[in-house]
């Protein structure tokens, strides 16, 4: 059996959310989760692969990672990861790049399409026209 070992410092709620997916896709993993590097001891010396943050990481998680195979980042970045020295040569990393690259452009786009079209005055515009002309929506009301 493969032992997944998740490491967040994340609130509870989105803790819980990982390990219970991942769960549910892969019933045959066995997954421990723990919120803080210091409280890795019981599971990371059966870890065959590691789920976190690179940040949240310590260089003692990977000196007891024995059997880890495989560490996820779940950021984009790794640098705080592979330039540790106590991660082993053998061990893959893999991260999320480009997973923001869709959701970003469209936020962008729809940003630059509010401007042109001047959406943030008409959003105030409603407001306006009720102060400036009360009288004027009296008559059409």
């Amino acid at each position: 059996m493969t032992n997944l070992l998740i490491l967040l410092t994340l609130p509870e709620p989105v803790r819980n959310q990982y390990r219970d997916r991942l769960q549910a896709r892969f019933p045959e993993l066995s997954i421990n989760l723990v919120d803080h590097h210091s409280k890795v001891g019981p599971h990371i010396a059966g870890a065959d692969a590691l789920l976190t943050f690179a940040p949240m990481l310590s260089s003692q998680v990977l000196e007891q990672a024995s059997r880890l195979k495989w560490v996820q980042a779940l950021g984009t970045g790794v640098d705080n990861l592979t330039d540790q020295a106590a991660l082993r040569e053998d061990v893959i990393v893999t991260n999320v790049r480009g997973i923001h690259g869709a959701p970003v452009s469209e936020a962008a786009i729809g940003a630059m399409l509010a401007l042109a079209r001047d959406l943030p005055r008409a959003v105030r515009s409603p407001g306006e026209r009720l102060h400036r002309f009360p009288e004027a929506i009296t008559e059409l009301g």
